[in-house]
């Protein structure tokens, strides 16, 4: 039984449909999605995920989809828009006529410019595709970052120390805005920028339970600054809770001080935790 004109449109068309639904329910299941976001501590973490049904490479096979079904249906409506097919108006026609392979290759070209111009109309629809805003800076990160910087760029005196004790302040004053901060991570951070917002983080409120974590991070810090920093945040916590030097970290404290010049602050300051803690006179 031969095919007629209509039959053969309709099987064309049909395979076209079935093979974009088969790309698009593919897509589901094997195609990602990714992007680069910026962590906590200032790495950039690349993250993906399946493609979903709001991606727009989808929504534009799920719309060529509905204008080919318009050729196999007098009407078809998807989420408020119909689109009408062009195939009625020649449907008599196709009856009467015996068709060939020239008239056929004519009709499919005939049909592909309906579908663009159909797709083409269905996006002029559709909002415009929007760029995702910029991640947040972080200030606390932003501010470490600058500390590293101004560490590097500038030469050691005087104006460096002032500068960076600066960044201390600000970010002091930041983290007092913040309610439930936690400077562990910056603690154990190998950024000194960030291990330096854990000192302030500490310098600027109470809690004890880290005395013996910056009594360690005095003699593990390799630069002044930081060990300056972290005898402060130490000084501050031993002061909400007296007495709370333990006898290793006295220890440590004590070990370190061979290193340090006797009239450097830092030496000081080491004698006076060690005296009103532990009694020791060095």
């Amino acid at each position: 039984m031969a095919l007629t004109r209509e039959d053969k449109i309709k099987w064309a068309v049909g395979s076209i449909a079935g093979l974009l639904l088969t790309a698009l329910a593919a897509t589901f299941f094997f195609v990602e999605i990714c992007d680069q976001q910026l962590t906590r501590n200032g790495s950039v973490v690349t993250v993906c995920r399946h493609a979903s049904a709001a991606d727009p490479p989808v929504v534009a096979v799920g719309l060529a989809v509905v204008a080919l079904l318009a050729v196999l249906f007098a009407e078809v409506s998807v989420l408020g828009l119909t689109v009408k097919g062009q195939f009625r108006r020649t449907q008599e026609q196709v009856r009467e006529n015996e068709f060939t392979s020239q008239e056929l290759s004519d009709d499919m070209r005939e049909l592909q410019s309906d579908l663009y111009e159909a797709l083409n109309q269905v996006r002029a629809l559709l909002p415009p595709d929007e760029e995702p805003p910029p991640p947040a800076v972080d200030a606390i990160e932003e501010l470490a970052r600058e500390y590293n910087r101004i560490r590097h760029e500038m030469p050691s005196g005087t104006e460096r120390t002032n500068a960076m004790t600066d960044i201390v302040r600000r970010l002091t004053d930041e983290i007092q805005q913040r309610q439930g901060f936690d400077p562990a991570p910056y603690l154990e951070s190998a950024d000194r920028g960030l291990r330096l917002a854990g000192y302030a983080a500490l310098y600027a409120g109470g809690n004890p339970s880290f005395i013996p974590r910056l009594a360690t991070a005095v003699t593990e810090e390799d630069k002044p600054f930081g060990q300056y920093w972290a005898l402060q945040a130490l000084d501050k916590q031993l002061r909400y809770a007296p007495r709370a030097l333990d006898s290793a970290s006295a220890d440590l404290l004590e070990h370190h001080l061979r290193d340090i010049p006797y009239r450097e602050d830092r030496a000081r300051r080491i004698r006076e935790i060690l005296l009103r803690e532990r009694g020791r006179i060095l």
